[in-house]
C-alpha cells in the first residue's frame, strides 16, 4: 500500500533528520508508530470560528496497539501495517505481532499529485493556531522564541456515548465541543487538543495559557469543570473529567 510506504519513509526520516544534540541541547528523543485501518475525519466546535479536527475509527485503534510497543529511536509498525509493505522494507519481529522498522528498501519519489493548498485566507487559518503562538506572533516575537515553562491548570475529559460509527456522531460530538468551548471561554480557558482513545473521545483543555493567565486559574479550571460535566449530562453523553495544576513547557 502506497500510503503506508509513504508512512514508514516519513517516519525514518525524521528520525535520520533529527539533530545529535549537546551538552547545551540534549537531543529530542522521539518514537513512531504506524497503523492502518478506516478513519473518521470530523471537524467540531466552531466557537469564534475555532474548529477542532478529530480523527477516530480502526487506524487510530491499530497506532495505539503499535505504539503501545515503542521505544524511543524507534519506529514501530502493526502486524496489519507490516502486511502490507513487508515486501519492501527491513524489519525485526516482535512477540506482540508488531514489528520494530528497520528500512524501506525500495526507492519511492513524491507523490504524483500534491495536494492544492487551495486559497485558504489568513483568518481561517489562524483560527487552527493556538491563541499563546499568536499572541506572541502578533507582537512580533518569533515561533522559535516562543517556548517557556509556565503553571497552568488542565482539565481532561473523556466523552463517552460516542461511537465514531454511529449515524449521529458528528452532530453529538460538534455540539458536545461546542458547549466546551463555550464554558471554557467564560471561564478564560482553551481547548488545547481533542483526539480519541479506548476511553472515547478526549478533549484536554488548559488554563493560564497567555494572553488569557490569571492568578486563580486553579479555581476557573475547576468551575469549568463542573460546568462541564452539568452540560455534557444534559447532552446524554456520560463522562469523567479530571483537573490537575503544575509547571509545564508551552510552545
Amino acid at each position: 500500500d502506497a500510503a503506508t510506504l509513504y508512512a514508514a519513509r516519513a517516519a525514518i526520516d525524521v528520525f535520520r533528520h533529527t539533530p545529535e544534540g549537546s551538552d547545551q541541547a540534549p537531543r529530542i528523543r522521539l518514537r513512531a508508530s504506524i497503523g492502518v485501518g478506516d478513519l473518521h475525519h470530523f471537524e467540531i466546535g466552531g466557537h469564534k470560528d475555532e474548529w477542532h479536527a478529530l480523527l477516530a475509527g480502526d487506524a487510530i485503534n491499530d497506532v495505539a496497539s503499535a505504539d503501545a510497543d515503542g521505544e524511543p529511536d524507534r519506529v514501530t509498525a502493526s502486524g496489519a501495517a507490516w502486511s502490507l509493505i513487508r515486501e519492501r522494507c527491513t524489519s525485526s519481529q516482535l512477540l506482540s505481532g508488531c514489528v520494530r522498522l528497520l528500512s524501506v528498501d525500495a526507492e519511492i519519489g513524491p507523490p504524483t499529485e500534491l495536494p492544492s493548498p487551495g486559497g485558504l485566507a489568513s483568518d481561517r487559518l489562524r483560527a487552527n493556531v493556538p491563541p499563546m503562538i499568536l499572541d506572541r506572533l502578533d507582537v512580533g516575537i518569533p515561533v522559535s522564541q516562543a517556548g517557556a515553562f509556565r503553571t497552568i491548570s488542565s482539565v481532561f475529559i473523556a466523552v463517552g456515548g460516542v461511537r465514531p460509527s454511529d449515524p449521529d456522531a458528528l452532530s453529538r460530538l460538534h455540539s458536545a465541543l461546542l458547549a466546551i468551548q463555550q464554558i471554557s471561554d467564560r471561564f478564560g480557558g482553551c481547548v488545547h487538543q481533542t483526539r480519541t482513545d479506548e476511553k472515547g473521545t478526549i478533549v484536554i483543555l488548559a488554563f493560564g495559557l497567555p494572553p488569557n493567565h490569571h492568578e486563580n486559574d486553579a479555581t476557573r479550571a475547576v468551575r469549568a469543570a463542573v460546568s462541564f460535566e452539568a452540560t455534557l449530562k444534559l447532552l446524554g453523553l456520560p463522562c469523567s473529567i479530571g483537573v490537575a495544576s503544575g509547571p509545564v513547557f508551552c510552545s
